[in-house]
């Protein structure tokens, strides 16, 4: 099965419309038998791990910029934009995702 890289702004346990659907394809495609699920998203201005295992999806987190849990504002959004950018060449390198 293929490899799978998702990215998000935010992912569980930080919470909207768009994490959880991407939490729901990326356990999914996980439970499917891909043979691995990553996710990369942002650290929501520090306050999660730079990456973790979660129900089989590994998920990679970007240090970006975030004064509010649950608001975020068209710079953060665009901050964690470039700095993705930056970090997905090494990701996608190291995983070598197929979609």
């Amino acid at each position: 099965m293929p490899r799978l890289l998702i990215i998000c702004h935010g992912y569980p346990p930080y919470y909207g419309g768009a994490e959880r659907a991407a939490a729901a394809i990326a356990e999914q495609a996980a439970r499917s038998g891909h043979d691995s699920v990553h996710v990369l998203t942002s650290d929501i201005g520090g306050r999660l791990p730079a990456q973790e295992e979660r129900n089989q999806v590994t998920i990679h987190r970007v240090h970006s910029p975030k004064k509010e849990w649950t608001r975020h504002s068209i710079g953060e959004l665009l901050a964690f934009y470039l700095i993705a950018r930056r970090r997905l060449k090494a990701l996608h390198a190291q995983i070598q995702p197929d979609a």
